[in-house]
């Protein structure tokens, strides 16, 4: 900061970093939008959902609104897992496969 070489600056060149976006619209990232599609989509799932079933809804679910959502990654699974909860899924093994049945309203987690 005390170098002579330096030229001292005006703030001018910072006026134009400000958002282009247009104001009171308030736009939303893929990541969030396909948040909101997964939400919706498992709200609408039955009560007792086989995994790989509740899986393919989602994923044709998120297809809609052209995104993605890979089983296989963990942070997807992540994803689903905090939603799942939020919802009130849990997950049981009912017959060697893996079932999310949705708690009631007055059950204790």
């Amino acid at each position: 900061a005390f170098n002579k070489k330096l030229r001292i600056g005006t703030v001018d060149l910072f006026k134009y970093a400000h958002s282009r976006s247009t104001p009171g619209i308030i736009q939303r990232t893929p990541l969030e939008i396909r948040r909101t599609c997964l939400e919706e989509a498992m709200r609408r799932l039955p009560a007792e959902i086989a995994a790989h079933k509740a899986y393919d809804k989602l994923e044709a679910a998120v297809k809609t609104q052209e995104l993605t959502l890979d089983r296989t990654k963990k942070a997807d699974q992540q994803l689903v897992y905090r939603l799942r909860k939020m919802v009130g899924y849990r997950v049981s093994n009912i017959g060697g496969v893996q079932t999310w049945q949705r708690l009631s309203h007055g059950a204790i987690q």
